[in-house]
């Protein structure tokens, strides 16, 4: 169910506060390892969720910050993949989520890390 313009509001100015709290979002900032800088960070977006949510506890406020995040990945890979398809600008994807240019500061942590293979092949099975 879509927020109300009202609720979706109040959440383009959660965000906009949690984009200043980076010890929430961004991984390679000393703050992310900080569980003492985190825990204040929450204290400090949890008053601000309580505005519009009265009852609001830090678990739920970590689910609706989880969700926001869910969305905005599945919106970014369907860019990403309509880019990669070999479309024409004309139908590249364009995303319709109400707040998803507000979450773009999160791009950078969107991105996966390159992987590389942990699978060790013995001599003997590359002969066969």
């Amino acid at each position: 169910m879509a927020p109300c313009k009202e609720e979706k509001k109040f959440l383009l100015e959660l965000i906009d506060m949690y984009r200043s709290l980076p010890a929430l979002w961004q991984i390679k900032s000393k703050e992310y390892s900080d569980r003492q800088r985190k825990d204040s960070a929450y204290e400090i977006l949890l008053l601000k969720y309580r505005e519009y949510y009265k009852e609001g506890t830090k678990d739920e406020l970590k689910k609706k910050l989880n969700a926001l995040r869910t969305n905005f990945r599945k919106e970014l890979k369907k860019i990403n993949d309509s880019q990669k398809s070999g479309a024409g600008t004309a139908e590249v994807y364009e995303s319709s989520q109400w707040c998803f240019d507000t979450l773009l500061f999160l791009v950078d942590q969107e991105t996966p890390a390159p992987s590389t293979s942990t699978i060790q092949l013995s001599q003997r099975d590359t002969t066969q």
